[in-house]
Order: C-alpha cells, then structure tokens, then sequence
C-alpha cells in the first residue's frame, strides 16, 4: 500500500517538475494533483518544490499551489542562474502569495568546483 502511493506521489513530482512545455496552461492542474497525491501518502507537511525557468510557468505553478518555485535557467544543462528579468518579474508574480522563490546561483553548467573568477561572478548575481 506504502509502495503504491509513493509511485503515484513520484509520478506526479515528475509530471509537475517536467511539464511538456506546449502543455504550460495544465501546469496548475498537473501541480494539484501533484500535491494532492504527496498530501495524502505523507500528510500536509510534503511541500512541492518546482523548478522553472519563466515566469509564465511561475505563474501557473502559483495557481496550481506550490509552495516553492525554484527559479533557474538553461533546465537542460542542469540549472544555471537565470537573468535579472526574469528574476525580478518572477518576484512580482509572486507577490502576495504563499509561494516562495528560490533562486539558483550557478555561472555555468558541469561540474560545482568553481574558479575564483566565478565565485566572483556568483557573488555579483547575489548581489544583484
């Protein structure tokens, strides 16, 4: 029974966390159930993360209940930071509403050993 739920809970992560893109208008019915199916095997305290790359996918995650957006760019190569824009226009849409956003500082793909140049850069992201 414990096994089955946790199949329907994975499931449906990987269906909100990897959104066909020409689908964006179902994203916050995809999130829903999402969060209904963590919701019942684990209890209210499962919390949905997704990570995006547009504030129109911020906006249906938003609609569709998650908690947290994890904001990133370049999702194919792992995550990158994404630009000020997005950043900015991601917070706006967020405004007065339960979801968090969580922003991913990364100057590049590959691996996570970083030259002092580009823990520079990182730090200005931060900064920015």
């Amino acid at each position: 029974m414990i096994r089955c739920r946790m199949q329907a809970v994975l499931q449906a992560a990987e269906a909100a966390l990897f959104p066909t893109p020409w689908l964006t208008s179902s994203m916050p019915d995809t999130i829903a159930a999402a969060r209904s199916a963590a919701t019942e095997a684990s209890g209210p305290a499962v919390k949905l993360e997704v990570c995006l790359g547009d504030v129109q996918s911020v906006v249906a995650a938003r609609d569709g209940g998650a908690q947290r957006v994890e904001l990133c760019a370049a999702l194919g190569d792992g995550g990158t930071t994404p630009s000020i824009g997005v950043v900015r226009r991601s917070a706006q849409a967020l405004r007065g509403s339960k979801c968090k956003l969580h922003v991913l500082v990364r100057p590049r793909a590959g691996d996570f050993v970083y030259s002092e140049e580009e823990l520079a850069v990182m730090m200005e992201d931060i900064a920015a």
